[in-house]
């Protein structure tokens, strides 16, 4: 299976402490942002890094401060600039600094200065090595022995190469489905165990423990601008829910958005809205349970028989992660067929069966799972 999330902890929902932090193959902003690294000379901490957070929808450039233990501090910005790469401007006065992570985003060595460095915030480590910190820049692969370590390595199959051969579709062109995928907000979530419950919008859902995602280039393509996309914090952002699906309509709905289908179960049923009582229209059906879109990752297989997708000899089913105007989303009030009012703060993340979003145009797939 494809087993992409910012991991603010939302208001209401119990903090859970993570080992580590582990981001997959590419680093990305979200995470990285708020995070603190020891510099280390020989092995032994020097300074602390501290990398501030970078309010989503902004310029893709944060600051940056060094602490150095014997008292001096220094302030710069950074940015990221490739794979598992960080560029830090003009630190301490002597240039720019080229930061290269390990693929659990544990350690990093530094081509500048020679230097590593390990991560502090999470309170695992206590040096380089143990962090799995690269000896060069040519040595990404390194992680930490934790079992908690991200499980993305040098023979994983599911690889950007991987998925773009099964999104692209005829008429792409040599780059295939290259410009549909972001790979700054790549994310690989199936070392964890256990999903936890977030807030976007105001919204619960379930993170994607278990899946990889696959960050799509949404950036700047709405007219409205990118707070749709912001984090937990931010009164404008949308929520979050999943739309599990086959590949041909994966393909579809990366190009052209999604649209109405056929299926209209909420309208058949005479179905009203649990929170305001008003009849349910037609639209895109999704959730906030990640669990209930892995039942539907194929399309309804059950009554088409339709075989997985396959890529390199493995098969692959299919979800995408989608913010939703919170506006926007309705919930049945199903009392009918699957029991259950569809309300999340009243059956749970996993008791909600089904959304509905009556304009297409208000629910957009930000990640592929």
């Amino acid at each position: 299976l494809f087993k992409l999330l910012l991991a603010d902890s939302p208001p209401g929902v119990p903090q859970h402490t993570k080992k580590c932090m582990a981001w997959g193959s590419p680093v990305s902003y979200s995470e990285l942002g708020g995070s603190s690294w020891a510099w280390c000379v020989d092995g032994l901490r020097v300074a602390t890094l501290t990398f501030q957070k970078i309010p989503f929808g902004h310029a893709r450039e944060g600051q940056v401060e060094l602490d150095e233990d014997a008292g001096a501090k220094s302030t710069s910005t950074w940015r990221v600039v490739g794979v598992r790469r960080v560029a830090i401007r003009e630190l301490c006065g002597r240039g720019e600094h080229m930061l290269h992570f390990n693929l659990a985003a544990t350690g990093f060595f530094c081509s500048q200065s020679g230097q590593r460095g390990y991560i502090v915030s999470s309170g695992t480590f206590e040096s380089p090595d143990q962090a799995g910190a690269p000896i060069a820049p040519d040595d990404p692969i390194r992680s930490s022995d934790l079992e908690s370590a991200s499980t993305t390595n040098e023979n994983d199959w599911l690889t950007h190469g991987a998925l773009i051969r099964a999104l692209s579709a005829p008429g792409d062109g040599n780059e295939g489905a290259v410009p549909l995928l972001d790979p700054s907000f790549d994310r690989d979530c199936r070392h964890e165990a256990e999903p936890r419950l977030e807030r976007r919008g105001g919204v619960l859902y379930s993170s994607p423990a278990g899946w990889k995602r696959f960050g799509l280039n949404c950036l700047g393509k709405f007219p409205d601008g990118d707070a749709w996309l912001g984090p937990s914090s931010d009164p404008q952002a949308w929520a979050v829910a999943y739309h599990g699906t086959h590949l041909e309509a994966v393909r579809s709905i990366l190009r052209n958005g999604f649209s109405v289908g056929v299926r209209h179960g909420a309208v058949k049923a005479s179905l009203r809205d649990t929170r305001t009582g008003k009849p349910i229209g037609q639209g895109v059906y999704c959730t906030p349970s990640l669990r209930l879109a892995e039942c539907f990752a194929n399309g309804e297989e059950a009554e088409t028989g339709r075989l997985p997708a396959q890529i390199d000899g493995h098969s692959i089913w299919f979800v995408l992660q989608c913010r939703v105007r919170p506006s926007s989303i309705r919930r049945p009030n199903n009392n009918k067929y699957t029991k259950t009012n569809n309300d999340e703060e009243v059956m749970g993340i996993d008791g909600v069966f089904e959304w509905v979003v009556e304009q297409p145009g208000d629910i957009r797939p930000y990640g592929l799972l």
